[in-house]
């Protein structure tokens, strides 16, 4: 499963292009940070293969449907059910939800006045969705996104402002109440370290890339930690932009110039890894499978087992003069989708069609939905101008978070 970076109102998911697993070539140079836990190292790896996915692949696979035109969601999938939240509360307060349970009852995300919200004043909260009843779990004035929820714990990170990287990651444990800070960016001569990680959240592993300065020099480290024990794991001592999706884990592995870079993808119960001999924009994983976007941002590339093969699929090429790149992959074993600059697409592995969402907007910031495990969620489009004018008045513009049980989907095209 791979949690991913949902965010539920166009403020936040601007917000999310800082992310620093996305684009991975800019972190070639990036500064170094140490971190103060238990650390033990990773066992060696027993077994190594590689997947030959160069830069420009020497060969790739076009699914025919990916070259026809988008079909509509009712036509894709009928009457499927789609879960509707409002973001307004009453007493004029308002809810994000950016990441969904696997269970699909909660919803994390911040709560607070409209005014509030805008000036980062708020509440780190979850939603209990059959009973609409939110749940206060921490107060923040910090710029707050990167959720992550499971049964156990919630998970977020958090940073005094948009521009100052002094990030710390909290983690909750719902069965205790208990909020501790699990890992956090250094100061570097006055600075932090101009490095923000991503989460990605599976039971008790939370994984995230973390710089550090060792005897050994600069090192760029993908980190595991069992926030059951405490115990952090350094998987890889070169290893930015990582992820788990049980059982597997990935990094990319920077060398001197993209070119010599490559993607790990590594089984964590057999140690078993894969190398893409490509770093790819940006990325997500669903086991052994894995779509990414070039470093042109122009096609969206999909491997469904990097064990059985190493020719992508191109399921999405952007027009160049409208659509301009495609970007944020979230993926699970049916649906692929991605941020765009207008149409909100995503592709369907089982009908092999993209499927178009029931908005289209040219803000350049709110096209696209998000996967977490088999939930997709996207949120009514809010163009540029009714953002502009809600930020004025320190309102909330209107919207619904939109939620379908990919597992309800059907399997051919009613």
């Amino acid at each position: 499963m791979v949690i991913s970076k949902i965010s539920a109102h166009v403020f936040y998911k601007a917000m999310r292009r800082k992310s620093t697993i996305i684009p991975i070539i800019l972190l070639l140079f990036s500064a170094c940070s140490t971190q103060s836990n238990t650390i033990i190292s990773k066992s060696s790896v027993t077994q190594v293969a590689s997947v030959t996915a160069t830069a420009v692949p020497p060969s790739f696979l076009n699914p025919p449907g990916a070259s026809s035109p988008p079909i509509s969601l009712k036509q894709a999938w009928g009457n499927v059910n789609i879960t509707t939240i409002s973001e307004q509360f009453p007493g004029g307060m308002v809810f994000s939800g950016v990441n969904i349970s696997p269970d699909g009852n909660d919803l994390i995300g911040i709560y607070g006045t409209a005014a509030s919200r805008l000036i980062n004043s708020r509440w780190v909260a979850i939603l209990h969705i059959p009973t609409m009843q939110i749940t206060k779990l921490e107060y923040t004035s910090q710029f707050t996104y990167y959720f992550a929820i499971d049964q156990n714990w919630a998970v977020w990170l958090e940073e005094p402002s948009y521009d100052e990287e002094a990030w710390v990651i909290h983690a909750y444990n719902r069965l205790t109440g208990q909020s501790a800070i699990v890992a956090k960016n250094i100061i570097v001569n006055g600075k932090p370290v101009n490095y923000v990680p991503y989460i990605s959240l599976y039971n008790d592993d939370l994984v995230w890339s973390q710089t550090a300065q060792t005897p050994q020099g600069i090192q760029k480290q993908a980190w595991l930690r069992n926030l059951k024990t405490g115990v952090n794991t350094v998987m890889s001592t070169n290893g930015t932009g990582a992820l788990i999706s049980w059982p597997w884990a990935a990094w990319a592995s920077l060398q001197s110039t993209q070119e010599s870079s490559y993607m790990v993808m590594e089984n964590l119960q057999t140690q078993q890894q894969y190398i893409i001999h490509q770093v790819p924009s940006y990325y997500a994983i669903y086991g052994a499978s894995i779509a990414y976007s070039g470093p042109n941002l122009h096609h969206m590339y999909y491997i469904p087992d990097v064990t059985k093969s190493d020719t992508p699929e191109i399921v999405k090429t952007a027009d160049a003069n409208t659509e301009v790149y495609v970007e944020f992959p979230e993926l699970n074993q049916r649906l692929i989708s991605w941020q765009m600059a207008t149409n909100a697409l995503i592709w369907d592995n089982t009908l092999q069609r993209l499927v178009q969402l029931p908005f289209v907007d040219t803000t350049d910031t709110t096209n696209s939905a998000e996967i977490c495990g088999h939930y997709l969620i996207w949120t009514d489009a809010i163009t540029a101008q009714v953002l502009h004018t809600a930020m004025q008045q320190r309102t909330w513009a209107d919207s619904n978070i939109y939620i379908i049980d990919i597992n309800t989907l059907p399997t051919s095209i009613p």
